[in-house]
């Protein structure tokens, strides 16, 4: 177990980073919520540093937190229920284990109609089953605490183009999400499988090789999906798809861009892919290259090309954003 620290001048910078990205959204959140009392004292800090910025669009935005009854039921606490409905709400914590919480408040605010939902914190354990839209570092699960970077890593679910940034979270496929419609590919050898199948691939994995489906949620819809494994090192995506209304956004860059987050945390030097013919030039612009000497593969009528991505101390702020 690694214990890391993290100074009062980096809590600094890492705030100050989440403001410049919500300031950089076409519609940043216009009310903060904090969820439990770390996160309290998280929106404190960063309520301080928005008063110090006259211009900044954010001044404006209202502040509150999430509460728990006796019998653990959530209530929010400045704000009464029928407040948030159409509100664009950014969720707030210092740290995230295993997710279950902020999703919690994250349900609470679909319930009560809010309009967008996106997610930060500081902390995030690699095993959470919620990935925040921004964070500040991703730590192993046993590893604790806080720990010092003198740089910015790569911390927010973003195509890498700075201009795109949306109000989007990532969860790992449970039971929940069955009831959801499945998102369709248009293409039949993904779209045979449905969310039960993905399930119990998930469940029926080992440690040596997992398996993992992560969606893509925006508000109260799943909007995509990507689903991994990991095998001795080696790290591969199975499946990237996005539903057809939300492309052309940079949404699957944001997926793809996660991908590579995860490879690294599970110290992959390379990730690998199925490119499906007629996406081959988009991986390629996003930095994957066709693996040499490797035959293609046909599934049903389509023709898959075997691609792959180098991963130590390559940077990803220049990856296009549509996919």
């Amino acid at each position: 177990m690694i214990t890391h620290f993290l100074t009062e001048e980096t809590v600094a910078a890492f705030l100050e980073e989440l403001l410049e990205r919500l300031r950089e959204m076409d519609n940043p959140p216009d009310t903060f919520f904090a969820v439990t009392g770390s996160g309290v004292e998280l929106l404190g800090r960063l309520g301080k540093l928005i008063e110090k910025k006259p211009e900044c669009v954010l001044r404006s935005a209202k502040l509150a937190s999430f509460g728990k009854t006796h019998d653990n039921e959530l209530h929010l606490r400045g704000l009464v229920d029928a407040e948030v409905t159409g509100r664009r709400c950014l969720l707030l914590d210092s740290a995230i284990h295993t997710g279950g919480l902020m999703n919690r408040c994250r349900q609470k605010l679909v319930e009560l109609k809010a309009s967008e939902i996106c997610s930060y914190s500081l902390v995030v354990k690699r095993g959470s089953r919620h990935i925040p839209t921004f964070w500040g570092v991703m730590i192993d699960d046993l590893d604790r605490a806080y720990f010092c970077l003198e740089r910015i890593p790569n911390n927010r679910l973003s195509s890498g183009n700075r201009k795109n940034q949306s109000h989007v979270t990532i969860s790992v496929l449970d039971k929940a999400h069955i009831k959801y419609p499945p998102v369709s590919a248009g293409v039949n050898s993904m779209d045979r499988l449905t969310w039960s199948d993905r399930l119990f691939a998930i469940e029926a994995s080992s440690r040596e090789r997992a398996v993992r489906t992560y969606v893509l949620e925006k508000a109260d819809k799943v909007i995509g999906f990507l689903s991994t494994h990991h095998d001795k090192g080696s790290f591969s995506v199975d499946e990237v798809v996005l539903d057809e209304s939300y492309r052309g956004q940079g949404l699957g860059g944001v997926l793809i861009r996660f991908a590579v987050t995860i490879a690294r945390h599970h110290n992959s030097r390379r990730i690998g892919l199925y490119a499906i013919a007629e996406k081959v030039e988009l991986y390629e612009k996003l930095g994957f290259h066709l693996v040499p000497g490797a035959k293609p593969i046909q599934l049903d009528d389509e023709t898959y090309h075997p691609m792959s991505k180098r991963l130590l101390h390559e940077p990803l702020d220049g990856m296009e954003p549509d996919a």
